[in-house]
């Protein structure tokens, strides 16, 4: 049975390359990302434009975010934008930021209401670190490379998993 479980899993996480999508490697480490085609993404142009949405590979170079076609070369950062993400992140933000002004206030007041700061600050500061500390994979840092259904790739990723020495060019 587990074996069985195993390899549903295995198949139905190759299978999710078998559409394609971007490959992001790490300049100066051997890290990798995937960005399934279809997902939600959000790129940033070197000429400062935003566009956020599903993408589609056009072809080698190039996809189509919003409707609109993008070169990898003009990219200057790209991250992956999930419903979830655009959901928790102004959540956390403003409790933070609640939790910030609970602990500012019970600092000012002084006396018992320093609980307020031992309590507050805590809870303050991961819910506004974690959200503004976005992986937004700059092209400086990180190089793009469009990867289509290619069965060498998925055996390469896969290894890629249990030894960490392999490279994916």
């Amino acid at each position: 049975m587990k074996h069985l479980l195993f390899f549903l899993l295995l198949h139905l996480s190759l299978s999710t390359f078998a559409q394609g999508g971007i490959l992001l490697k790490k300049n100066d480490f051997n890290r990798y990302k995937v960005l399934e085609q279809n997902s939600r993404i959000k790129v940033t142009l070197n000429n400062g434009q935003i566009l956020r949405g599903k993408f589609t590979i056009i072809d080698e170079q190039s996809i189509l975010v919003d409707n609109q076609s993008v070169n990898l070369n003009d990219v200057a950062k790209i991250r992956a934008n999930s419903i979830a993400r655009q959901i928790f992140v102004p959540i956390s933000i403003t409790l933070g930021t609640y939790f910030g002004i609970f602990a500012v206030a019970g600092a000012v007041a002084g006396g018992l209401a320093i609980i307020a700061t031992l309590i507050g600050l805590p809870l303050a500061i991961p819910l506004l670190a974690i959200p503004l500390s976005q992986n937004n994979h700059l092209s400086s840092k990180w190089s793009y490379k469009i990867i289509e259904n290619d069965a060498d790739f998925k055996d390469k990723l896969l290894k890629m998993k249990t030894n960490p020495n392999i490279k994916v060019e």
